[in-house]
């Protein structure tokens, strides 16, 4: 069995469900990246969430689903960008993602996201 860690850039790949008329399903994500079946073992899932802070519980209801399939939650509160909000975890995944491979010696290590910004991590 390999050993596997996810790593959930939530903002991203809800904003290209979204644009794409669907919606991800985390549970099931998770259970396909880490499918037993196809030789895969979950080691460990983290998903990042932003937090508007113009309404601080909407994503109460996703962050208790992504907690409820196995995903261990980090979200912070972004900060306030003209009419919108700015909330970058480019950082923080990138620490944990580098830190969880060394500490947890995964044979896989998959980074969901779009995002360029992290072209040089993987």
């Amino acid at each position: 069995m390999e050993k596997t860690l996810v790593f959930l850039d939530y903002a991203n790949l809800n904003a290209a469900a979204r644009a794409n008329g669907c919606q991800v399903d985390g549970a099931a994500l998770l259970e396909y990246l880490a499918d037993e079946a196809e030789g895969r073992f979950l080691k460990g899932a983290f998903a990042y969430v932003p937090i508007d802070p113009r309404q601080e519980h909407a994503q109460d209801r996703a962050i208790g689903e992504l907690w409820d399939a196995g995903y261990v939650v980090r979200s912070k509160v972004g900060t306030m960008a003209g009419s919108t909000y700015k909330c970058d975890f480019d950082v923080e995944i990138t620490l944990d993602l580098v830190k969880t491979a060394y500490d947890m010696e995964p044979d896989i290590v998959v980074l969901v996201s779009g995002d360029s910004d992290f072209a040089q991590a993987v």
